[in-house]
């Protein structure tokens, strides 16, 4: 019973901050946005419009050429803000406020929610990913 209240009690906690996120805050439309960056996406690898530059929030990441954007690259752009736009907005939300230091990544892929999430001071990140040749990539972009 214990641990069951404990849960409890955290699945509350959790509810709260994003009823507190979500109040009084224009939303995006995920389903707009993503086939709009979709399209630009496909056109981009269509006409090797590369090397690109892609914005994720401060971060800046390059795309050098249509090998890496049909990998790991499309990724990465169709999800930079677009593809779960809310999501992102919550995340900046409670660690910009210190609501939470730690940070759990699991079925992280390359990272990108972890990447965004360590450029706040005292976060704790934890990335699982169960998929050997995902992993790897993960594995590199955390030491580079």
């Amino acid at each position: 019973t214990r641990m069951i209240k404990s849960l409890l009690n955290s699945f509350n906690n959790v509810k709260r901050t994003i009823s507190l996120f979500y109040r009084n805050r224009k939303l995006v439309n995920p389903y707009k946005a993503f086939w709009k960056q979709y399209i630009d996406w496909k056109l981009r690898i269509l006409f090797n419009l590369f090397p690109v530059i892609i914005n994720i929030d401060e971060l800046k990441l390059k795309i050098h050429s249509k090998v890496v954007a049909q990998g790991s690259g499309t990724c990465i752009y169709s999800s930079s803000g677009y593809y779960f736009p809310n999501n992102l907005l919550l995340i900046k939300y409670l660690f910009e406020n210190k609501i939470y230091n730690n940070f759990i990544d699991c079925g992280a892929n390359i990272g990108y929610y972890s990447l965004l999430v360590s450029k706040y001071d005292n976060v704790n990140i934890y990335c699982f990913e169960p998929h050997p040749i995902t992993f790897d990539y993960l594995f590199l972009w955390s030491f580079s």
